[in-house]
């Protein structure tokens, strides 16, 4: 041993004493390169916390590269940099109680974060207790999202977190003979990194620096860069991506060693029903929204087409295409190649870190395709709602998710994404006349109108994104149903003043025979504001104020008395006398009553009037839609027994034709020099339509 030692030191050689059990040889090398990979899965995804149960879901990955080039002898320890790495985690916490869920969740994906100091992992030989490797670097920084739900509201809120892998580490035998330092073992929960019991299973691979590195490569081609899924109308197939991976040695030559096998793999395969959010309309399906498909010969594909195993006999290369079967699918794809000598390679993203890649190009914590982000301009989360566009800053978003919208929907029966910008809205038009109406609304509120065909909105539920299982939601978003009004010709909204959003609408009925009226200041027909009118309601837009009543002026000898008419035609109160005039203040009562006498039969004992009153259904912005234009009488102001008709010509109600932004009274209700206002301001809380149009359900 002595000699030995001697000689190991004349050669300028390492020594470490054989009496601890290490091959002389192995000591001779003078750096290494290899990799660790390591896949993290939980003990038990049930616990409780006292009498709450709590569900839990994990999945973790942990892969890189190391260069150990720094030698210290006594012990023998090599150490290093980290090359390359990813840390892949995707962790759920949920506990329900009968009132109240918490739902705590991260995910991320991506190499570990930078740390001080130069070691970043060491190998280590332990004499008799064989060889381990440490990685320093093992932890990345991301954000965890708690959301609470209490009484059905929710309240998210976000914090920064650290995940961190493999706390502890085994020692592993030295190899019989060759130099591949090779280790695969299991660590316990107690020896893991985790919130909860995680087992973690890890393989290390260690080889002498001089030798040619394999590695297998994922070609990143443009087609993967902007790829995202399809399908068609039916559930068939959209369009495929094709993707190549080629083993590649480290020198640029050719690999000194046989490909025996291919083996392909979708992981984490999306099943979310139907192909759209809306279509098929309430699908249940449960299939998987992508599948591998292949050429030429020699493969097995598994019956659920998620897997494909092709034996080679010649060659470093395999092709394989993922086949879409839903707008909004993602999956996770898993390529390794079997070598005749030395262990499988897990193909990576050429120039990617981690193995595998995200199907389509996407984040880690994302399921939508970067390119369509990129287009959109969108970066936010999967679940974000920012559609701002018209700006209400009480109503921020349009229900649907940022998700949902990327998935898209059939609207007359072409494929539609939403506008993540816009608010979208969609409606269910089984009338045929409201067209130029729902033009009308689209253009002075800015929010896109999609319209739908029967069989892509259920008319009883009227959801439009009810296709979910696990794509990022937010609330069940409904669309907005029109159809006729068979009981009376008018235009309503059911419940006009108590809807809130679209989900609180039961119909928007419209009559047979459009109403007809004069033309708004800028051509738009009577019906078409009439109809846009109704949809304000639908979104929660009251009136200006309320009020504004139905009278009858019953003529008594030279008097004219004014009663209430209520619905049922009958008159209540004991009838006030009122005194007629005319606009420019002169009296008319007179005349009132002789043109009714001289008409004969019922008319000549009085007529039907609609009263609008202060800051009743006709106040506000009299450019505004939401404005009543239908009154026949007004009150005059300082004269409680005044009543000022409106006449034809004269001094007429104006058609609105806006929306209006303020609750200030403008035209015929501005109060000027001379001219007294006629239905003051919106009354408080009123007018200002703009911003109370909410699209959102949430």
């Amino acid at each position: 041993m002595h000699l030995l030692a001697s000689l190991l030191c004349l050669l300028g050689l390492p020594f470490l004493s054989l009496a601890q059990g290490t091959r002389p040889d192995l000591l001779e090398v003078k750096a290494w390169r290899g990799t660790i990979t390591a896949t993290g899965k939980l003990v038990d995804d049930k616990v409780s916390v006292g009498a709450t149960p709590v569900e839990l879901s994990y999945s973790g990955s942990f892969s890189a590269e190391v260069l150990l080039d720094q030698f210290e002898n006594e012990p023998a320890v090599w150490s290093g940099r980290v090359l390359t790495s990813n840390l892949g985690v995707s962790s759920t916490m949920k506990a329900t109680s009968p009132h109240s869920k918490v739902e705590t969740s991260y995910a991320t994906s991506g190499p570990v974060d930078a740390q001080d100091g130069s070691v970043e992992a060491k190998l280590e030989f332990h004499g008799e207790q064989g060889w381990s490797l440490y990685i320093l670097r093992n932890s990345r920084r991301t954000e965890e999202t708690t959301v609470t739900t209490v009484d059905g509201k929710d309240y998210p809120a976000r914090q920064g977190k650290t995940v961190h892998v493999l706390k502890n580490i085994q020692n592993f035998p030295y190899p019989d003979k060759g130099f591949d330092l090779e280790g695969t073992a299991e660590l316990t929960a107690s020896d893991s990194a985790g919130d909860f019991p995680v087992i973690w299973q890890y393989t290390v691979h260690l080889f002498p620096v001089d030798r040619q590195v394999l590695a297998l490569e994922i070609e990143d081609s443009s087609a993967y860069q902007n790829w995202r899924p399809s399908a068609t109308r039916e559930g068939g197939a959209g369009a495929p991506l094709e993707l190549k991976a080629t083993v590649v040695g480290s020198d640029g030559k050719i690999p000194n060693t046989r490909v025996k096998g291919f083996v392909w793999e979708l992981e984490k395969t999306s099943r979310e029903p139907g192909v759209t959010m809306n279509y098929p309309l309430n699908a249940k399906d449960n299939r998987l929204d992508m599948e591998l498909t292949t050429q030429g010969g020699m493969f097995v594909l598994s019956p659920d087409a998620q897997r494909v195993e092709r034996a080679m006999s010649e060659g470093f290369s395999d092709t394989v295409s993922v086949v879409p079967f839903d707008w909004g699918g993602w999956a996770d794809l898993k390529v390794t190649a079997i070598m005749e000598v030395g262990p499988p390679l897990v193909a990576k993203l050429k120039g990617a870190s981690e193995e595998g890649l995200r199907l389509p190009k996407r984040a880690a914590d994302s399921k939508i395709a970067d390119v369509w982000k990129k287009q959109q301009a969108v970066p936010g989360p999967d679940d974000s709602d920012f559609d701002n566009i018209p700006a209400v800053p009480a109503h921020t978003g349009d229900g649907l998710t940022l998700y949902e919208e990327y998935r898209g929907f059939y609207a007359k029966g072409q494929h539609v994404e939403g506008d993540p910008m816009k608010k979208d809205l969609f409606v269910l038009d089984t009338t045929g006349i409201v067209d130029g109406g729902l033009k009308k609304f689209e253009k002075e509120s800015k929010i896109i109108i999609h319209r739908l065909d029967q069989g892509e909105m259920d008319e009883q539920t009227h959801l439009i994104n009810q296709n979910r299982t696990k794509g990022p939601h937010l609330v069940a978003q409904h669309g907005i149903l029109i159809k006729f009004n068979n009981d009376t010709n008018n235009y309503m909204a059911c419940d006009p003043q108590g809807a809130a959003s679209p989900g609180s609408v039961k119909a928007i009925l419209v009559p047979h025979a459009p109403v007809t009226g004069p033309a708004a200041p800028d051509g738009t027909p009577y019906a078409d504001v009439s109809f846009a009118h109704e949809l304000m309601h639908a979104l929660g837009v009251r009136h200006h104020g309320d009020g504004d009543y139905d009278a009858y002026w019953k003529i008594e000898g030279n008097t004219v008395k004014e009663y209430r008419l209520e619905q049922d035609g009958s008159l209540s109160g004991r009838g006030v006398p009122i005194e007629i005039l005319r606009e420019n203040g002169d009296v008319a009562t007179a005349a009132f009553i002789a043109h009714r006498q001289s008409m004969g039969g019922e008319a000549a004992q009085g007529q039907s009037q609609l009263v609008g009153v202060e800051q009743g259904e006709s106040s506000g912005d009299d450019t505004c839609m939401m404005r009543y234009d239908r009154n026949s009488v007004h009150l005059k102001p300082g004269q409680p027994n005044a009543r000022v008709s409106i006449q034809l010509g004269v001094n007429e109600e104006p058609v609105g034709y806006r929306i209006c932004t303020s609750s200030k009274g403008t035209g015929i209700n501005e109060s000027k020099p001379g001219h007294p206002s006629r239905y003051g301001n919106a009354a408080t809380g009123r007018g200002n339509c703009a911003d109370k149009l909410k699209v959102s359900d949430l």
